[in-house]
């Protein structure tokens, strides 16, 4: 007897909603909440939603799973090329689906004052070199470069703790 993997519920997973369908969506959203210049692209495997919003460019970045996550099914079945190509597509729909999700939500705290426009998208806002600000933290963070805050750090120089601990948290 095989016994299958439950993990935590998906949203929207069995979704039939076309990715076009849901990035017209989320390209409408962004509009009615005041946003410019609005498109969707997609690039090997990412896509993206692009946006202006108060004279700044924001990119949201919605990774795509790589066709070879889909070679099994959840009960390590082999699938065949073409069963692999369907279940990437519907994760596909289930993410775009999810990405609307979190745009929606991220707009309507900010519409309902809870948090401000760029604490929401701060993340992926589009710097003049072309990367997000996260792209470019993670960059720094992966170089050993931590931000730290001003008094927290004793170290000097080059040198940078490898953790930044609470007092009372050793």
């Amino acid at each position: 007897m095989t016994t299958v993997k439950k993990g935590p519920p998906q949203f929207a997973r069995g979704t039939t909603v076309p990715v076009e369908k849901s990035q017209i969506e989320v390209q409408k959203l962004l509009k009615s909440y005041g946003a410019t210049q609005t498109a969707h692209a997609e690039q090997k495997e990412n896509a993206s939603i692009l946006f202006t919003m108060k004279q700044r460019q924001y990119r949201i970045i919605l990774p795509y799973p790589p066709l070879s996550d889909f070679q099994y099914d959840n009960r390590q079945v082999r699938r065949s090329k073409e069963q692999a190509a369907q279940a990437r597509a519907q994760e596909l729909r289930r993410l775009w689906r999810a990405l609307l999700l979190v745009v929606k939500s991220k707009l309507e705290a900010v519409s309902s004052r809870i948090m401000t426009f760029e604490q929401e998208f701060y993340y992926h806002t589009v710097l003049n070199n072309n990367q997000t600000i996260g792209e470019w933290n993670e960059q720094q963070i992966a170089q050993g470069n931590l931000l730290l805050l001003p008094g927290q750090s004793t170290s000097w120089d080059n040198e940078r703790p490898d953790i930044l601990l609470l007092p009372g948290k050793e």
